[in-house]
């Protein structure tokens, strides 16, 4: 606001200042966006005196849909305008401070620098269809961010298990009375987190890859209500941050959401369970790290005299490492190394409990502000 100030006193009197703020504002707001703009084929802007419209859409593998409506604030084009989705976000990650249509191109200018891009020609614009009219009524809420670090959460088990050739290739989204739940399995674990919710929407849906990276993308970290509702083959997301509404259209995956053992969600009773120090444990299984078998990386938890032991061995050495907390007599579990340390960085310095089902997949858990964090080990056999 302080280079608004220094223009105020250059600029002549008949300018109008507010309005100046208002588009620098809305052009802060749209840099904002620029990495998520720059994810889609086509862009359009429609610009109208009560605010401007920026519809975004991503072709084949994704075939996704975004809008974001700014109200009561204008940057001035004279007219629609469709753009390649790429070169605008790219744009808008500039410091740009003017935006204007000049002859039949859009200049952006800024400090130090100047460019423009040439618009869609009328036959290379497509239809926007996945989000005509609004996303209505309060279908499901979670909190946004909440819902964000559920999703990145999963991811990594969900990105792992397509390098593996798993069946799944996305993360499941779970609407039922009161939560909302996310998952994603790679056939060695599973990572779930559960958030509580409102509304009456019910029903598994598996979302792709590319299409959580855009919702992460899109919500940020803003933590705000977040409506969803299924459309046409799509889930439909809408949020609204600072006088900002945005909509995304994400593609549904086929096939089942949630795989088979979902129900070792919930820890048979007579299983043990113990709180567990991630940090301390993490810090151990770092400095054996070395000596873990590279074809085969094993840990193998256990108790003794009534305390916590970590080994890891392989075919040049084996490494034991003492814990000094409390475990329940009997407790012995070998884990695959590489997902144990992935469960342990994301759960590093919060309580959780250490559930294990005998004979059964063993349970990181963390209950917080409403939201249970579950990781679900494979055990080795």
């Amino acid at each position: 606001m302080a280079k608004v100030a220094e223009r105020r006193e250059a600029c002549p009197k008949e300018v109008d200042m507010a309005k100046v703020e208002r588009r620098e504002a809305l052009l802060e707001r749209l840099a904002g966006k620029g990495p998520l703009l720059a994810a889609m084929q086509r862009v359009t802007v429609v610009d109208t005196e009560g605010g401007l419209e920026v519809r975004g859409l991503s072709l084949r593998p994704l075939e996704a849909e975004i809008r974001l409506r700014f109200r009561g604030s204008a940057l001035g084009l004279p007219q629609s305008v469709t753009l390649p989705g790429p070169l605008w976000g790219e744009a808008l990650e500039r410091p740009v401070r003017e935006v204007a249509l000049e002859g039949k191109e859009v200049r952006f200018g800024g400090e130090g620098f100047r460019f423009a891009l040439t618009p869609l020609a009328p036959e290379e614009e497509v239809e926007f269809a996945l989000l005509q009219g609004t996303v209505p009524g309060q279908a499901a809420q979670g909190e946004g961010a909440s819902f964000v670090q559920a999703l990145l959460a999963v991811r990594h088990a969900a990105e792992r298990g397509e390098r593996l050739g798993s069946h799944l290739q996305g993360v499941a989204v779970d609407l039922g009375e009161g939560t909302l739940e996310v998952a994603a399995t790679d056939g060695y674990r599973l990572a779930h987190v559960r958030l509580l919710g409102s509304g009456d929407l019910r029903g598994r849906y598996l979302l792709p890859l590319k299409g959580v990276d855009l919702l992460v993308r899109a919500l940020g970290k803003g933590d705000v209500p977040l409506v969803v509702e299924p459309h046409k083959g799509h889930m439909r997301f809408a949020w609204e941050e600072e006088g900002l509404e945005v909509e995304l259209a994400l593609p549904l995956m086929e096939g089942s959401a949630f795989p088979d053992y979902l129900p070792l969600l919930n820890p048979l009773p007579g299983s043990l369970a113990f709180p567990f120090p991630t940090g301390e444990v993490l810090r151990v299984l770092q400095t054996l790290e070395f000596l873990a078998d590279p074809g085969r990386p094993v840990a193998t938890l256990w108790e003794e005299e009534g305390e916590l032991l970590v080994r890891v061995e392989g075919p040049f050495g084996r490494g034991e490492r003492r814990v000094k907390v409390p475990a329940p007599k009997g407790f012995q579990v070998r884990l695959y190394l590489p997902f144990l340390l992935d469960a342990l960085r994301f759960f590093e310095g919060k309580e959780v409990l250490f559930h294990h089902p005998l004979g059964r997949h063993p349970i990181i858990l963390r209950r917080e502000e409403g939201a249970v964090y579950t990781a679900v080990l494979s055990p080795v056999i």
